[in-house]
Order: C-alpha cells, then sequence, then structure tokens
C-alpha cells in the first residue's frame, strides 16, 4: 500500500517566537505571516517567512526561537513533501542549539521522524518518533504516535498498529481533538484492512477524510480516500472504488 505522506498540523499552532524581551518585532511579524500563510494553505511561503524568522533568531541569539523557527521551517517543507529538505533543516537547528547549550524539543523528533518515514528510512524514524512520543504535549505525543502506527503498517506489525490506534484514541468516551480524532480513524482504517474486515475499513477511512477536510488537511483526506478505495476494492465493489480513485485525482489535479 502507498506510504502516507504525514502532515504535521502542530505547525499551525506553532509557538512562534522566543520569550525573550525586548520582543524583535520583524522576527515576530515574520512567525505571524508564516503562520497565516500555513492555515491558507501556502507552505513555499510559510517556509519564507519562516526563514525570516530563523536568521532574526540567529541575529539576537536567541535559542527558544531558533528551536520554533527551525521547527516550523521543517513543518512548512514537509507540507511541501521535500523530506530531504526538512530533514537538514533538523540538523541546522539541532546544531544550533546545542551549540547555545540549549535543550532539544520534542517537536524536532517528531519533524525528524516525518520526514525520515517519507524517505523509506523507518528504522531511523521510529527512534525519533518514540522520542516525541514522550513529550509532555499530548497533542505532540500523540502524532508521535500516529507516526509509529503508520510505521507498523507499512510493515505488517498489527500489534503495533492497534496499540498506537488505542493510544492515539485514548480512554472510551473522551472527547477528542479533530486532528487526534482524523489520526484515530485512519489508523482504525488501516488496521480494519489487515484484520480483513473490508466494510469496517471503508466506514473508518470515510471517517478520516472526513475530519482531514473538516481541518483543510486535503493531503490527508485524499490518503484517507486512497484507504476507502482499497477497502472497496476488497469489499468486492470495483465501480465505488473507482469512485473513491477519481475523487482523488480530482483533488490532486486542483493542485491543493
Amino acid at each position: 500500500m502507498k506510504r502516507a505522506l504525514l502532515f504535521l498540523p502542530l505547525c499551525l499552532a506553532a509557538c512562534g517566537g522566543g520569550a525573550s524581551t525586548p520582543q524583535d518585532d520583524a522576527m515576530e511579524q515574520a512567525f505571524t505571516a508564516g503562520r497565516l500563510s500555513l492555515s491558507q494553505k501556502d507552505p513555499a511561503e510559510a517556509e519564507t517567512q519562516f526563514q525570516t524568522a530563523y536568521r532574526r533568531a540567529v541575529a539576537r541569539d536567541d535559542a527558544a526561537a531558533i528551536a520554533d523557527a527551525g521547527y516550523d521551517i521543517a513543518a512548512a517543507q514537509l507540507a511541501r513533501n521535500h523530506p530531504s529538505e526538512a530533514l537538514a533543516t533538523v540538523a541546522r537547528t539541532r546544531a544550533a542549539l546545542a551549540l547555545r547549550g540549549h535543550m532539544q524539543p520534542p517537536a524536532l523528533s517528531l519533524a525528524e521522524a516525518g520526514a525520515l518515514h517519507r524517505l523509506g528510512q523507518d528504522n531511523a524514524a521510529v527512534p525519533a518518533a518514540l522520542r516525541a512520543a514522550q513529550a509532555k504535549d499530548a497533542d505532540l505525543a500523540a502524532r508521535a504516535t500516529f507516526l509509529l502506527g503508520l510505521v507498523a503498517d507499512a510493515h505488517g506489525d498489527t500489534r503495533a498498529l492497534a496499540a498506537a490506534r488505542d493510544s492515539v484514541r485514548g480512554p472510551a468516551g473522551k472527547a477528542l481533538p479533530p486532528a487526534r480524532r482524523a489520526d484515530a480513524d485512519e489508523l482504525s482504517a488501516r488496521l480494519d484492512l489487515h484484520r480483513a474486515d473490508p466494510a469496517a475499513a471503508e466506514r473508518d477511512a470515510l471517517d478520516a477524510a472526513e475530519g482531514r477536510r473538516t481541518l483543510l488537511d486535503y493531503r490527508g483526506m485524499r490518503t484517507a480516500l486512497t484507504l476507502a478505495a482499497e477497502a472497496a476494492r476488497r469489499g468486492g465493489d470495483p465501480s465505488r472504488a473507482a469512485a473513491y480513485d477519481r475523487q482523488v485525482a480530482e483533488s490532486l489535479a486542483a493542485g491543493t
């Protein structure tokens, strides 16, 4: 099955600038403009703005802002599907933080894991994702766990996939943020396919697609629709599978 493209929606709520005072208005404006560009699905412009923020952060020797900007750049590069560049950005940011004796934030491990997974280097992606999964930020940790689920799916490890799904979903009856709900639905669909339950897989995939659509994550929506198509094919309905495939093709052709 085609490897899912990991989108990092955490970048839409990036920390944005260090806590140092007085404030560097040019740096803060670049962070704000970058977040706005990401919300408008323009990761190329977002990357440009975050690069500006990174340069300002280095100029003011602000380690916290360097960490924020480095993660934001990598997230924008992943949104553009440039994993090699994202990996280089993580390495550059880690070096800058080490020089200043600053802690390595878990968000960098998440970006690193996402880039490695995109590049097919899952043996290296797993340790990075495990580090991110230990983050105190529950949403960041859940996103790292989602990535571990994608790796488990790619390698046919249903036990690890189920564990990842259950961790992302959390206790029964507890309301989840929309992004985590969509992640849990996608992992459920993948697990259903491994368990030869195409009807359940299709339902879960469509739930994931709706969640991604609501979040304006159209890349993730297309991934979920591709899973729905696979489920329909396995369920013996090639015409419905073809319809899902066509929806994916039309969305992709629209260039969003």
